[in-house]
């Protein structure tokens, strides 16, 4: 007869605690190698604060106590079955230290970033800070970019704040999570290995943290030329920082909240690069001097045709806008979040075809009508050219979603 019960792997757990961006963190901890385990994290998550509590403070092995934060069940062990009893519980489990722990980043990561979900302005940048001042540099960017190396290579003179999610608080402050980089090792065939920032000689940031700069990573191959320092223009920072968001779409007014972040240092800027140690004298550059908003941009028009004196035609074929997270109106255009996510960039003609449509369906001949009387007629030699112009305008809105035909 077989036996198939399971050993519970927390029938003696230990219970750790550390801190992600402000967020705690519980980490369950248990299976045969629970110790080795342990002695692991207790290295190299030392600058999240991790720490040890006791079991009588932490409720039991099914997470259920006054904790606010997430939860994790993290198990070594070698029995497969232990490991499908963890996954039931949503934890990770592996026979190998080595295994769990490279996946335990992305996974605690999440769960901090869920936690925080409408709360924090969160992306997925590097952080690096002056030491003495707490500025912060953030630097933006896709996996394949640098930041981790760029953590690396700056973080021997700056504070290392993160190389993975950088959060924002409202008031463009930044939270520091400082967890282990993950690198890939030689001759290892699954994951990447995780590495202390005390092991790898990194700076310690500042207690406070104050967002300074904002930079897109542009990585070219080796042998590009030094690295170029470029402005990068308003809607165009915010539609590419917005993709490399987690959770953008719950906040208040996001593209509002981004742009008030990007303008706080004096607007976005890219830096293309291929090496890492030349970016630093740039980055040395970007936190000496003192933080300098962007002025505020002329107010662009938003009224709609109803209060303008032109009558929106309700019958026939209309157009209406589609429901929109956010709108961000702005002299060069405007930045459009749907209800999928994407930031789209649009140019000052169709951002005032959304704002003259507003929320009353119309037919196209006023709004032709309207934008004609505010930037003239279109140089052409057709007959009803702004009528033309104002569709193609239309049919571009339509097929990128912003529009659709109301009847």
């Amino acid at each position: 007869m077989t036996d198939n019960t399971v050993i519970d792997p927390f029938a003696d757990p230990r219970f750790f605690e550390l801190t992600a961006f402000g967020v705690p963190v519980r980490l369950i901890l248990g299976g045969r190698e629970r110790d080795a385990l342990a002695e692991r994290l207790a290295h190299t998550w030392a600058r999240c604060e991790i720490r040890e509590v006791p079991a009588d403070t932490s409720g039991d092995a099914e997470g259920a106590s006054e904790f606010t934060g997430p939860v994790l069940h993290v198990a070594v062990d070698p029995d497969e079955a232990v490991h499908e009893y963890v996954w039931s519980l949503k934890g990770l489990a592996a026979e190998t230290v080595e295994i769990v722990e490279s996946t335990l980043t992305s996974v605690l990561t999440a769960s901090a970033i869920e936690h925080e979900r409408g709360q924090l302005l969160m992306v997925h940048a590097a952080g690096l800070a002056d030491t003495a001042t707490g500025k912060t540099v953030m630097l933006v960017g896709p996996s394949g970019t640098g930041k981790t190396t760029l953590s690396r290579v700056l973080g021997q003179e700056f504070g290392y704040v993160t190389d993975e999610t950088l959060a924002i608080t409202p008031d463009h402050a930044v939270r520091s999570y400082p967890k282990p980089l993950s690198l890939f090792p030689e001759g290892r065939e699954f994951g990447k290995e995780q590495h202390s920032p005390d092991d790898l000689g990194l700076t310690p940031a500042p207690e406070q943290l104050t967002l300074a700069a904002a930079v897109i990573l542009d990585r070219q191959p080796a042998g590009f030329q030094p690295p170029v320092l470029s402005e990068v223009p308003l809607l165009e920072a915010i539609a590419l920082i917005a993709e490399q968001t987690s959770y953008f779409a719950h906040l208040d007014k996001p593209l509002h909240q981004l742009a008030d972040a990007i303008q706080s240092v004096g607007g976005a800027v890219r830096i293309t690069y291929s090496e890492a140690e030349d970016v630093v004298p740039l980055v040395r550059e970007l936190l000496a001097g003192p933080i300098v908003p962007a002025p505020d941009a002329p107010p662009a028009a938003i009224l709609p045709l109803n209060e303008i004196g032109f009558s929106a035609q309700p019958f026939g074929h209309t157009i209406a806008r589609t429901e929109l997270l956010d709108l961000l109106l702005h002299e060069s255009g405007a930045v459009a979040l749907t209800q999928d996510g994407r930031a789209l960039v649009i140019n000052p003609l169709a951002a005032r075809i959304l704002t003259l449509i507003g929320d009353t369906p119309t037919t196209l001949p006023p709004v032709a009508e309207a934008l004609a009387a505010e930037f003239g007629e279109p140089e052409s030699d057709l007959d009803q050219a702004a009528l033309r112009l104002a569709d193609d305008v239309v049919a571009d809105l339509i097929g990128a979603g912003l529009l659709h035909h109301d009847g």
